[in-house]
This record gives structure tokens, sequence and C-alpha cells, in this order.
């Protein structure tokens, strides 16, 4: 069954617009545009599409989730939200929440054919906020007490860095002649502060507290 909208305007930007609900084993309900003036409709682009499970598909017939953004097209497309009231409190956000401490993570998948990275909350694990290419991992996180850490899902400090092996921090100039510096936790104990720049160990700490001066 559709219901069709027919434009006579003159102008060759006009479209018709239908309504076509599909068939029973669908269930589907489709907003469609003619691709020509005075073209049919019936046939034209899927603008939205409402599914009978209860998505809603937006260029796209077949949405997979709750809400579905598909567009085949050569430049750049987006999702903006505007307050066009330039007032204090004015503002605009978006929020993306899980219920209960027993729920899900909210968060935000970011994706190519190569790889995904994701940013949200871990609602299973203190509340943290990660950024990881995995879901829920460990690349960078804030804990709820503002401590941050690189590697770790639970910093013990301001600032906790972490690594399977060496574990690197890395001191640039950003401008003039100044070298390159590293702290480094070495995997047999030490921690070493090393010239990037001219390949040395300047000065290393072992795990008596001892410091060498020079040597790695």
């Amino acid at each position: 069954a559709s219901l069709s909208f027919e434009s006579t305007h003159a102008n060759a930007a006009a479209r018709n617009w239908a309504f076509r609900g599909a068939d029973a084993a669908h269930g589907d309900l489709s907003l469609l545009q003619s691709t020509t003036k005075g073209g049919d409709a019936i046939g034209g682009n899927v603008i939205m599409n409402f599914s009978a499970g209860g998505n809603v598909g937006i260029g796209t017939n077949n949405p997979t989730q709750l809400v579905t953004i598909a567009e085949d097209s050569a430049s750049d497309i987006g999702l903006f939200i505007t307050n066009t009231t330039a007032s204090s409190g004015a503002g605009a956000r978006v929020g993306i929440f899980a219920t209960g401490s027993g729920g899900g993570d909210p968060y935000i998948q970011f994706g190519t054919d190569a790889t995904n990275w994701y940013t949200g909350v871990d609602n299973s694990d203190s509340d943290r906020f990660y950024i990881a290419d995995s879901a829920a991992g460990t690349d960078f996180n804030i804990t709820t007490g503002g401590n941050v850490g690189i590697g770790v899902n639970a910093p013990l400090t301001k600032l906790h860095v972490k690594h399977a092996g060496q574990a690197d921090i890395r001191l640039d100039a950003n401008s003039g002649s100044g070298d390159s510096w590293d702290l480094q936790s070495k995997t047999d104990g030490t921690f070493v502060i090393y010239n990037a720049d001219a390949g040395t160990d300047v000065a290393t700490f072992n795990a008596d507290t001892n410091l060498s001066i020079g040597t790695g």
C-alpha cells in the first residue's frame, strides 16, 4: 500500500513524495522521494524508513539500530545540533546514558575499515572515562577522582603510565635547539633519564636507590 504526494511546482528541483508500506513479511513503512521532477516517488530514493521492529533509518531501508543514518556521498555527511538562541544558559548537548550500576557502558564508536576507536564510561569499572582501540580498553583513562592513566585502568597517581615492556615518557621543547629527553621505567627495575638525541643514559637509579651518572 502507498500514499503519494505530487508536486505541480514548475521548479526543476521539485520532487514527488510517497509513503509506502512494505509487504506483510516485513511490515516496514518508508518515506520516498522521486529522483526527478514529476518522477515516480514509489521507485525513488528512500529518505526515511520505519522498520517493523521499531528502528528508524535515514537514507537506508535497513536500519540495524534504533536510529541508523546512511548516505552514499563523495563529500562529508554530518549531524548538527544548533541552539539558535544567543543567551546565557542556552546551550546544546548530546546525552548518552546507561541506566544503573548494573547496566552497560555508554560510549561512542569511531570506525574505518581498518580499525575502531571507542570513548565512553566503563560502568563496570568504577565509572572511569576511557579512550581506546577496543571497547573498555586501557589506552587512556581518567578516574572519577581525577587520576589519568595511560595503559592502566586504575591509575594510582595524577599521571600513571604502564606498559607491558619498558615505559617511556618523552619531553620535547616546542622550539629552539633543546634535546629530547626520555624518562624510562625499564624492565630490570631501573629508572633512567635518557638523552634521546645523544642516545645516552644520563642518570640511572636502581632498585636500591643508588644513582649512576652517565652509565646504562
